[in-house]
């Protein structure tokens, strides 16, 4: 998590305004407005398919280690 932090400071990324509401309490309308994180091992798996070169900077893994890692998660 420390290293998605640092790349979206390097990349300037706007992380979005701070939500100040229940999420529970949210019309559906409005919760289908809100930024989440995958909801799932398989829609977290592909997302690190697609991007990953930030956990290679600075040599802390390789490659062949996250693919190896994605490649060893149990996919239903």
């Amino acid at each position: 998590m420390l290293m998605a932090g640092i790349d979206g400071i390097q990349h300037k990324l706007d992380p979005g305004d701070p939500l100040d509401k229940n999420i529970y309490d949210l019309p559906p309308e409005e919760l289908a407005r809100v930024p989440s994180c995958p909801a799932s091992l398989e829609a977290a798996l592909d997302a690190l398919e697609r991007d990953h070169d930030y956990l290679m900077q600075g040599d802390v893994f390789t490659k062949d280690v996250i693919e190896t890692w994605i490649g060893l998660q149990t996919r239903t």
